[in-house]
């Protein structure tokens, strides 16, 4: 079971633009049929993995060019300063894992986070539940 968000805003509530904290960056990424940048990420157990940018056309496939690499090393910083911003414990316990993608075009930044839950036994007596929600009816509050 896996809890997600996604989203394209600050934590202040503005959307993100990548040239508004790193002013210069995306034209090192400019390539013909490069359309986004991706930065995976992973933690579990205190350890973290943020994996190099990846170049993308505008269909999700990988293009093969290669940044300069003071590029791609800011653009990683940029990613997980916003993810401890964002999630300060995110590789703890169970960790999370998600990624951003950075639209070229338009300059945003679209974040999807996923916290990981790992299966256990559930005790004899104890019922299961999915994590799905509708809301309270009357006879559930018990007064």
């Amino acid at each position: 079971m896996r809890n997600s968000t996604s989203d394209r805003m600050a934590s202040d509530g503005q959307i993100v633009l990548v040239s508004e904290f790193v002013p210069g960056l995306r034209e090192n990424f400019l390539a013909p049929a490069v359309d986004a940048v991706r930065v995976d990420y992973e933690g579990v157990l205190g350890n973290q993995r943020i994996a190099e940018p990846v170049l993308l056309t505008a269909k999700g496939k990988y293009v093969a060019f290669d940044p300069p690499e003071h590029a791609q090393q800011e653009f990683s910083r940029l990613c997980a300063a916003l993810l401890e911003r964002r999630f300060p414990y995110w590789s703890a316990a169970e960790g999370a894992e998600g990624q951003f993608l950075w639209d070229l075009a338009s300059d945003s930044l679209i974040h999807t986070h996923r916290l990981k839950v790992l299966p256990i036994e559930i005790g004899e007596g104890i019922a299961p539940t999915n994590g799905e929600y509708k809301g309270l009816q009357d006879s559930d509050v018990p007064f």
